[in-house]
């Protein structure tokens, strides 16, 4: 009986794990996750989606290691990546996603490429295989496989295109708006360097974009929002301290409307976020806030922070009914979830 067990379990390791399928295909990395289209995968693409497939399917698991590498039980001439786990180490080697690569396709046999602005000697990871420069910009493999950065600075795609676009728009000092928008872009930029350590790392490349965009872009009642600011300014004129309280009235007016519509809808079309995640971007507010607005008493950021944070819970609030009502997930979409990051592998 417990090696009837044994072998159910064994194959239900294997289906998760390891699926073999039609030997036209079985060499392929997915499309769509390369730049290779069909192209077969070789020894590092296959290192680097058998990872990538770790993180995705088994969530990360610390207790299956991706670390192996064996011939493809019916496929000859096909080399497989393979997961041992530390839980049950009598259960021999399993595929981990399917990261399968011909037998003389390895990281030694690739060609020499150029890389250029790297320094002789520094080592470098180009699509799961190692390259070391030699000299003039040139670099050979150097036989071994390797992971690129899992959480790499983009300004290209996702909350790292955000941060760049609102560090171009940086308003100057006489501009009542720049409170606010200086305020904006570290909560963008602290709150997307964290996107790697969240229960969902692909959140921030989705809400962000999502909370940024309306403002970058003028959309909804962003044009009379901040017209409202420029009439404050010309209302109090050259009075005392009119700067002052020109520059805080606009700060607050743009920071209760980007909350309570921009943030709103962002949340509503993603996710509202794991508790862990939602608190790990509120406390970029009191740090972002002192940075934006430095010199004042440590009791006017509390102050702040108060305001700020009751206003976000009020969102929350509603994004999780909202979400609830329409039977979504409440954290995350579905096809975003886990920890991987989008700019991951």
């Amino acid at each position: 009986m417990a090696k009837a067990i044994l072998v159910v379990f064994h194959l239900l390791i294997a289906v998760v794990c390891f699926e073999v399928q039609a030997n036209d295909v079985v060499n392929r990395c997915p499309p769509g996750t390369y730049p290779y289209l069909d192209r077969p995968c070789d020894q590092g693409q296959a290192y680097v989606e058998v990872h990538r497939n770790h993180r995705a399917w088994l969530k990360a698991r610390s207790d299956f290691h991706p670390l192996y590498v064996g011939l493809l039980p019916g496929y000859p001439d096909y080399y497989a990546w393979k997961c041992r786990s530390d839980l049950f180490p009598w259960i021999p080697e399993t595929g981990c996603g399917g990261a399968w690569f011909r037998e003389h396709s390895t990281c030694a046999g690739r060609p020499g490429i150029s890389l250029p602005g790297m320094t002789i000697g520094q080592h470098h990871c180009v699509q799961g295989c190692e390259y070391k420069v030699t000299g003039n910009s040139e670099s050979e493999p150097t036989g071994a496989v390797c992971l690129p950065d899992p959480c790499p600075e983009s300004d290209t795609f996702g909350c790292g295109k955000s941060v760049a676009q609102l560090e171009q728009a940086a308003k100057p000092s006489s501009d009542p708006r720049h409170l606010f928008h200086a305020q904006q872009s570290c909560i963008a930029n602290k709150s997307c360097k964290l996107r790697c350590e969240m229960d969902n790392c692909q959140w921030m490349d989705e809400v962000i974009p999502g909370f940024v965009d309306p403002y970058l872009g003028g959309s909804g009642r962003w044009p009379a929002v901040e017209a409202s600011c420029g009439d404050v300014k010309n209302q109090l004129g050259s009075m005392l301290g009119a700067k002052w309280i020109v520059d805080r009235e606009c700060f607050s007016t743009m920071g209760w409307y980007h909350v309570q519509v921009d943030l709103l809808g962002a949340l509503q079309r993603s996710g509202c976020g794991s508790q862990r995640d939602w608190n790990l971007v509120g406390d970029q507010i009191a740090p972002c806030l002192k940075e934006s607005q430095p010199g004042y008493p440590q009791a006017y950021y509390t102050m702040g922070g108060i305001f700020v944070h009751a206003a976000r819970e009020a969102v929350r609030v509603q994004c999780i009914a909202k979400r609830f009502i329409q039977g979504l997930p409440i954290d995350i979409n579905t096809d975003i979830e886990g920890k991987v990051c989008k700019a991951a592998y």
